[in-house]
């Protein structure tokens, strides 16, 4: 999906902890295997941006710091001393490049500098976001950075260094003289990069950290264009003014913001953040750091990913879709689509992008009005001078039409059409040598372009539609002999010399020439209407993949691949791709596997191709299964384009029902927590305070129980007592009695704000005391409660800011006067040698029990009053935690009952993705583990807005195409009541699961391409696609 995307490099988050459970263990097998990961993207031909830290942040529990250090209390982590100070620690250091070590091992091997076999590592960060200066604040420690540096280049990094500023703040920039900030000596690797998060989502907005004021999804106002003004309209000119290295280097943004996260508490879902910013946004982004000189830039997130088990922190749930481009479960979103458009013409136009240089405001070429249309101007600095237009809508009264005067062509005029808030960059002063015209500017989106044919015949994918329309200014006269679907009018202005080209009609394609021109040296003009364009992809390689599948073989490559390597080289030269193709969901093309792979929606028919000329005889030779397109066909937009192949879909489509169960849990078993069998460890209070937390007990993935006894100091107890607790962040409370438990209450304490209690970033310096009235029997001298406290995760210790060792569990506890207090925990301490990946625990020490008693499901919750039961025809299992809410654990098997649409998967030829959710309702809360992976965190009560969760589709193919059983482990108890506060309790301890497709919206193409699911029980389309491979 990435090459798919058009892009040619991934950047590789390395997480420490999730690699290291315990001291001196290091893990890099099975899911961790990061050989297996970059020889993937070797085979992919992606190049890679390896960042192993040893910082990473990414919203995940300490910011990839492995919980054994982080109990280590006397180590400052980041070498933090307390927020905003660091004190350089060497101990931390040590254990640092004891990670780099072992982690750069595997990457040196993969570098593209090795002399043996050159691999797809291209750069590498060191830290992340480690500001030398932030906001005027000396933050910085020279001794740090140039400490992982030297670490990086004693384990055998030799590609370029570099470090992402958390936005332009000037840190770690090479020069080649001292130099000073604040006073203090500076430090700079091989390149300069930074991170450019431009319009926050109204939860995250700074405001948000202090106050919680329009956080409401109902409060949400519209993004303003001021706001992308002023973050980016003078990004180059401050790059630039730090010297040293960012004043020459390309201008690298090694984070661009392609969405933004979720939080806990919120009404708002991923899919609200996606319509908050619409599908124009991130290529509005885009557009808009091109016209800052950026050549060189990473998307965070590009791809939606998922916190599976309790490896997110505080900020993020479950999910972690970002609303990007790709959403969470492997939908190509219409952001993807339209930033693609942007992506495949900065690529073919590459050697004019590259390299250019603004234009200054008086010696500008066009006069837009209104001017709010025009970002900026720049020019080509290369061998071909060219100008380049940035328009962007942000016209304050939202107009859509704009026009164009061409400075010293009198009478030319230039239309456009261009919505709200939407960009493309119109080319201008380019000469096509193929045809002989001199192109003065395009108000009409130049998506594409290519050299296709015999005689190497420029070509162009336009954009003319309703949408987004323009007109084309050459020098001299311009004529159209043929057409077929989009016809040229052709107006030509005397007094200047130049044709103005307008079209009429949306798709169809058109031939333009000179005065005398043949048909050799036409301009073939193809127009996509939008359906077209969504589905619009190119096919790019980089020269560098040839050289290195040169060197892979040792140099003995057989004629045909050596001439496929040549076309490759010649295309890349040209900056033209090797194919344009548009009419499906996803079209891939591996010229080293000589095949295309098309992937077809249920309503895809046909496919058209445009092979460049250097390539096409690889792929129209006889045994091709391409066919060029028929000129009769009166149904077909392109009929009679030349060079244009076509292809009509052999395979069936899989059709699904919305609402339809494709896979059913059968629970087989059941068990019910026992509290009083936990591995209780006694625990001091110093105060109202425990003497320990569970970062010292090692019980930071998810919850941890706390036995707390009442004692009447040989006396009864009273009939009433009050309790009071401070917890971080979920917590239920039990009475024990005997074996069973009666629920009390539960609260949740959470904030969004910044020196709030249970902050979720920054200090979380107060208390939160939760009362709690315990009724008691008369007569009895000692009560047992247990405390069940869920923890959101450690804190990230973002930027400046030392948080991770923010309190979590039972922070204090006090009781009503006269009774004594004893306090004992139990957990799960994940630093356990049994323990291979700390994140994938739930907390509950029967979890690890191997001799755990397990019975029939309905027999052992009959005695409780709880249930599991199956309605299979809607294949949904209810399951109910026992004894009004306490811990129940549901074991059985997720199978895929016959007559489901799911089971016909294998029956259809080539590849089908049938993509799978869990989706979990009802009041109580739910952790769920699906063949040994721990993929939802479910809360009832509103502490978490997620329902539905992404099931990993290879392992779902188990169950999918080899009818292969999975087994189901569920946890179920009572969910908080619905505020989540203040002792309150739900009577109703159920959850309901599904295994559901992912129903995608229905509406315009923005809605329709949107990837968000559809909600109520008509509608919606199921996603589904079938894949076919086209051999060559």
């Amino acid at each position: 999906m990435y090459k798919t995307a058009g892009l040619n490099c991934i950047r590789i988050y390395f997480h420490w902890g999730y690699h290291s459970p315990a001291e001196g263990v290091y893990h890099f097998d099975g899911n961790r295997d990061m050989d297996y990961l970059l020889s993937l993207c070797e085979e992919l031909r992606l190049f890679v941006l390896a960042a192993p830290g040893p910082y990473i942040c990414a919203e995940t529990q300490g910011g990839g710091h492995p919980t054994w250090l982080i109990a280590k209390r006397e180590v400052r982590l980041r070498h933090m001393k307390h927020s905003l100070s660091r004190v350089y620690d060497p101990e931390y250091t040590r254990h640092c490049k004891e990670w780099l070590s072992n982690i750069l091992a595997i990457i040196a091997r993969h570098q593209i500098t090795r002399r043996d076999r050159p691999g797809c590592v291209i750069a590498a960060q060191v830290e992340n976001e480690n500001f030398e200066n932030a906001f005027g604040w000396p933050v910085g420690l020279l001794d740090d950075m140039r400490t992982l540096a030297l670490a990086f280049r004693e384990c055998g990094i030799t590609v370029p260094l570099f470090h992402n500023d958390g936005f332009e703040a000037g840190s770690f920039i090479a020069r080649e003289e001292p130099h000073s900030e604040l006073g203090k000596p500076t430090f700079g690797l091989d390149l300069y990069s930074f991170d450019k998060y431009v319009v926050f989502a109204p939860t995250s907005a700074p405001f948000s950290h202090v106050s919680s004021a329009g956080t409401a999804i109902d409060a949400w106002k519209p993004w303003h264009p001021s706001t992308v003004e002023a973050s980016m309209d003078n990004m180059e000119k401050t790059v630039r003014g730090f010297g040293g290295c960012a004043a020459t280097a390309p201008i690298f943004i090694a984070e661009l913001q392609g969405g933004w996260f979720n939080h806990y508490k919120l009404k708002a879902t991923y899919d609200t953040i996606y319509n908050y910013y619409g599908e124009d946004y991130t290529r509005m982004i885009f557009d808009t750091v091109l016209s800052q000189g950026t050549t060189a830039l990473n998307y965070y997130m590009f791809c939606g990913g998922t916190n599976w088990g309790t490896l997110g922190d505080p900020d993020v749930y479950t999910s972690y879709d970002y609303s990007a481009a790709i959403r969470e479960f492997g939908f190509i979103s219409g952001r993807a689509r339209k930033l693609r458009l942007g992506i495949i013409f900065a690529r073919c136009f590459s050697d004019i992008l590259t390299q250019t240089e603004p234009i200054p405001p008086h010696e500008q070429s066009a006069v837009v009005k209104p001017p709010k249309f025009l970002n900026r101007q720049r020019r080509s600095a290369g061998s071909q001078t060219c100008s380049l237009s940035f328009f962007r809508n942000f016209s304050r009264d939202e107009a859509t039409n704009f026009t164009v005067e061409l400075t010293g062509k009198k009478g030319v005029l230039l239309k456009g059409k261009l919505p709200f808030k939407q960009s493309f960059i119109g080319l201008g002063d380019y000469f096509s040598a193929a045809s002989g015209l001199h192109l003065l500017l395009s108000t009409s989106p130049i998506h594409a372009r290519s050299f296709v044919g015999g005689s190497s015949q420029e070509a162009w994918i336009i954009q003319n539609n309703s949408d987004l329309s323009g007109e084309m200014a050459f020098s001299g006269t311009v004529q159209c002999k043929t057409w077929v679907g989009v016809e040229p009018i052709v107006r030509h202005v005397s007094q200047a010399d130049v044709s103005v080209v307008s079209f009429r009609g949306f798709a169809g394609w058109c031939l333009l020439s000179g005065t005398g021109g043949d048909s050799s040296t036409n301009l073939l003009i193809i127009a996509l209407d939008s359906p077209d364009l969504y589905t619009l992809s190119a096919s790019f390689e980089e020269i560098a993949w040839c050289n290195l599948e040169r060197s892979w073989k040792g140099g003995k490559v057989d004629a045909n691949l050596e001439g496929r390597l040549g076309a490759i080289s010649s295309c890349r030269i040209a900056c033209t791709p090797l194919v344009l193709s548009w009419g499906s969901y996803s079209l891939s093309h591996s010229p080293f596997a000589a095949c295309i792979d098309v992937e077809w929606m249920p309503g895809d028919r046909r496919i058209f191709v445009l092979p460049s000329a250097g390539y096409a005889a690889y792929i129209t030779k006889e045994s091709s299964m391409l066919t060029v397109v028929p000129t009769n066909d009166e149904t077909m937009a392109y009929r009679g384009c030349p060079s244009l192949m076509t292809y009509t879909r052999r395979i069936p489509a899989l059709s699904v029902t919305p609402q339809t169960a494709l896979a059913v849990f059968t629970p087989k078993a059941s068990r019910i927590t026992d509290f009083t069998s936990m591995p209780w460890v006694d625990l001091t209070l110093k105060g109202d305070r425990p003497d320990r937390n569970v970062i010292d007990l090692g019980y930071t993935s998810g919850h941890s129980l706390y036995r707390i006894k009442l004692g009447g100091q040989g006396k009864d107890l009273p009939t009433s007592i009050t309790l009071s607790l401070d917890v971080r962040n979920r917590c239920v409370l039990y009475q024990l009695h005997g074996d069973k438990a009666t629920p009390i209450g539960g609260h949740t304490t959470y904030s969004l704000q910044m020196l709030r209690a249970g902050a979720k970033n920054g200090p979380d310096p107060f208390s939160d005391w939760v009362s709690y009235r315990i009724p008691l029997p008369p007569g009895i001298t000692e009560a047992v409660l247990v405390a069940q406290i869920e923890s959101y995760g450690m804190s990230r210790q973002p930027f400046v800011v030392d948080d991770v060792r923010n309190g979590r569990g039972l922070l204090g506890i006090r009781v009503s006067g006269g009774v004594t207090l004893g306090l004992a925990a139990a957990g799960v301490d994940v630093r356990d040698g049994r323990i291979s990946n700390p994140f994938s625990i739930t907390g509950f020490p029967d979890e690890l029990e191997e001799n755990a008693e397990w019975a029939d499901a309905s027999a052992t919750l009959d005695a409780f009053g709880g249930s599991a039961t199956l309605d299979a025809a809607a294949g949904r299992t209810r399951l109910t935690a026992a004894e009004g809410g306490r811990p129940t654990w549901f074991r059985g098997a997720l199978t895929v009952p016959a007559g489901s649409p799911a089971a016909a998967v294998a029956s259809i030829p080539g590849a089908t993705r049938l993509p799978l959710r869990l989706h979990v309702t009802g009041p109580g809360t739910a952790h769920v583990k699906v063949g040994g992976t721990y993929l939802a965190r479910y809360r009832g009560n509103g502490d978490s807005v997620q329902e539905d969760f992404v099931l990993p589709e290879p392992m779902m193919s188990k169950a999918l195409f080899e009818a292969e059983p999975l087994d189901v482990e569920v946890l179920v108890y009572g969910g908080l009541s619905p505020a989540g506060g203040q002792g309150g309790f739900v009577g109703k301890h159920w959850v309901e699961i599904q295994f559901l497709g992912w129903e995608l919206s229905e509406g315009p193409d923005a809605v329709r391409w949107s990837g968000n699911l559809h909600k109520g029980p008509q509608g919606g389309t199921v996603f589904t696609t079938a894949k076919e491979t086209l051999v060559f």
